[in-house]
């Protein structure tokens, strides 16, 4: 019977534990498609120095998470999201408005794929 409580605390635990994760993951990237979003919208509106340093602010952010997102998130979802946040800061560098509607939804594509894929489904349960 001692055994049977351990494996069911232990169950409830990893079951919170994932619940946690995905609040965390959620506001994290809330926040983060919140920067990307004002960046592409100061880019759209020809503002390209205010558009590089909220740019800048976010990629910041994302990069400051390493820790918790390296062993919450899979290496190639972090090296694609990344890839992403430099290809749109080119666009913005360059100041190519026009280039920067491509890769600001490749981004935002990422941004959703790493809050989605943290969620818990049937399927990811079976």
């Amino acid at each position: 019977m001692k055994k049977e409580i351990i494996a069911l605390t232990l169950l409830i635990l990893l079951f919170l534990g994932s619940l946690y994760n995905i609040r965390v993951m959620d506001n994290m990237v809330e926040t983060l498609e919140s920067g990307v979003q004002s960046s592409f919208n100061a880019a759209q509106s020809n503002d390209f120095e205010k558009a590089a340093i909220l740019i800048d602010e976010a990629a910041g952010d994302w990069l400051s998470r390493d820790g918790y997102t390296h062993i919450f998130i899979r290496h190639t979802e972090i090296d694609s999201t990344t890839d992403a946040f430099f290809e749109f800061m080119t666009d913005i560098s360059a100041k190519d408005a026009e280039s920067s509607v491509g890769t600001y939804g490749k981004l935002m594509a990422h941004l959703d794929s790493l809050k989605t894929m943290e969620h818990i489904s049937f399927g990811s349960i079976f």
